[in-house]
């Protein structure tokens, strides 16, 4: 019978926190990071799956004001929004652009959770 140490439970922790969607996440930039924890957060709070743009926009611009980061501006957040669902971290519709564009979450909520405890940068400011 075999015991297991401290560094066997280590290694399934590391592992658990390095999955492909989390390191995706992990690897996108800040203002990447906040649209989709904002989606997230927006999508728990509403117990819709998905939700618009422009809800997600305002709630990433209110957390960058009251956390001090720089406010990003609309085409910002509009390409964010663009390279998030290329990487197919979320979903959007194809057929409209604007406020009104709907953005559904393509990945496991548990993932982003992890993505968030994990983050430093952001773990704060949400």
């Amino acid at each position: 019978v075999e015991q297991v140490g401290f560094n066997e439970i280590q290694e399934i922790i590391n592992t658990t926190f390095k999955t492909p969607t989390i390191q995706t996440i992990h690897n996108s930039s800040l203002f990447e990071r906040m649209f989709l924890y904002a989606a997230y957060f927006e999508c728990r709070r509403s117990g819709i799956e998905s939700s618009f743009f422009g809800t997600v926009k305002k709630r990433t611009i209110n957390n960058c004001r009251m956390h001090d980061f720089s406010v990003p501006s609309s085409s910002m957040l509009a390409l964010s929004c663009s390279k998030l669902a290329n990487c197919r971290l979320l979903l959007t519709e194809s057929n409209k652009e604007g406020v009104w564009m709907k953005i559904r979450l393509n990945v496991d909520t548990l993932d982003i959770e992890k993505a968030i405890q994990s983050d430093s940068d952001i773990k704060l400011a949400i």
